[in-house]
């Protein structure tokens, strides 16, 4: 059975369903992939959960359920405060290891940077560390251990989409539509002459 050890940072609505998901598909990943998830630590903005050997599936379940109901986990009964999330790698971190940024903070970049200097594996929904400094990008997939997608175009996974197309070889003319609600909020509000 292989051991991966997961470092989450990320307790809101995303962050509380793929624990859910880490803990309900525990048995069919060691069944059918002989793979055992083992969560070292669980982060939000000021409090985690930390284990190095792993966090007992009954410790996450019960801070699921106080999270659920507005409770920080600093406040959890196997939670601390912690707000540095490079001593969460440092503290969690070890070979093989996956960092998970469900966040929407430009908090988790140092973090993520001393993941994938130290080799880790780095998975992000987080389009914050992605959009910002070219720097930041190429240090974060500089090793091609960090995966990232973003739930753009109403949750089409376009940036994986479009990978495989240009690994297909299939020539990309051109993209129309309407990409980001958001942005397309923001210009609309620009067309009517509100500044930016």
């Amino acid at each position: 059975m292989k051991r991966v050890p997961l470092i989450i940072f990320g307790a809101g609505n995303v962050g509380r369903a793929l624990l859910r998901q880490l803990l309900d598909s525990a048995g069919l990943h060691a069944a059918r992939d002989e793979v055992a998830f083992r969560i070292t630590a669980w982060c939000d903005r000021d409090g985690a959960l930390v284990d190095q050997k792993g966090l007992w599936p009954d410790a996450l379940s019960d801070a699921l359920a106080s999270k659920a109901s507005g409770i920080r986990l600093a406040e959890t009964e196997h939670g601390s405060h912690q707000s540095d999330l490079e001593a969460i790698v440092d503290v969690a971190g070890q070979d093989g290891a996956i960092v998970v940024d469900v966040t929407a903070t430009d908090a988790t970049i140092p973090a993520l940077q001393l993941a994938v200097g130290r080799g880790y594996a780095g998975v992000t929904a987080n389009e914050i560390p992605l959009s910002g400094s070219l720097s930041v990008l190429e240090s974060l997939v500089q090793g091609l251990r960090f995966r990232y997608e973003s739930t753009v175009g109403s949750a089409v996974p376009v940036i994986e989409t479009t990978l495989g197309l240009i690994r297909a070889k299939d020539e990309i003319v051109s993209i129309k539509g309407v990409l980001s609600g958001t942005l397309g909020l923001l210009f609309a509000q620009l067309q009517t002459g509100k500044p930016f």
